[in-house]
């Protein structure tokens, strides 16, 4: 068994991305193991999608603690390598996690509801960065890596954090018209992260859904829904 471990949770058409996942980490140098799942009966203790969005990654992850590595990265079915994968890794040991910016603030993504588990208020919300959770790489050897997991953990399952919809057009999530709607786990990861002083890279992650699109040489991986 390897330290390391690729983790991606996909049904449906968004299976096809995990055997893009395989195929261009393995070519891209990954010498690793990978834990996929297409059922969320298959990960222990996992609630459905429609119960708790997105909760599959955190549960996902938690098998991949418990089997007992050390570095885990989860990697969404609609990311892929196109660069070695090598660095990545390197920069999780040293840094002790690996996140990636969105560009958003939180503050535009956050039920009402979820302000009050995350224990913030909406202005502050405002204020903290927003992560993109397509890519979450973590030493768990790492102290702050590990709180910042067992929070994030610890949220998908209080059936509110991560339960809201994609649209606010309507008030779906808040009052607030300045709020676009709920990102469930990502959300929950922006505000967890700032909290413990955790920084988010930029540039390692290139949407591109033509695939025309000229990849920047800081780029490593591709966001692209599989065909």
């Amino acid at each position: 068994m390897s330290d390391k471990c690729v983790v991606d949770f996909a049904s449906g058409w968004f299976s096809k991305g995990q055997q893009r996942i395989r195929e261009t980490f393995i070519e891209q140098g990954y010498d690793g193991d990978f834990l996929f799942y297409n059922d969320t009966e298959q990960i222990e203790g996992c609630p459905s999608h429609a119960k708790a969005p997105y909760a599959f990654k955190a549960h996902a992850m938690k098998v991949a603690q418990k089997k007992g590595y050390r570095f885990i990265l989860w990697i969404d079915s609609s990311v892929f390598a196109v660069k070695p994968v090598k660095p990545i890794f390197d920069q999780i040991e040293r840094d002790g996690y690996l996140l990636l910016n969105g560009g958003w603030n939180t503050g535009q993504w956050c039920s009402d509801a979820a302000l009050v588990t995350l224990g913030i208020t909406r202005e502050e919300a405002f204020k903290i960065p927003h992560m993109m959770a397509c890519v979450i790489g973590l030493d768990l050897n790492n102290a702050r890596a590990n709180q910042f997991f067992d929070r994030y953990f610890e949220l998908s399952n209080d059936g509110i954090t991560f339960i809201g919809a994609w649209t606010n057009a309507n008030h779906e999530v808040s009052d607030d018209d300045r709020v676009k709607g709920h990102r469930h786990d990502q959300t929950a990861a922006s505000v967890i992260a700032t909290k413990l002083g955790m920084k988010f890279a930029n540039n390692l992650l290139v949407y591109d859904d033509t695939g025309n699109s000229i990849i920047p040489e800081t780029a490593i991986f591709v966001l692209r829904h599989p065909l």
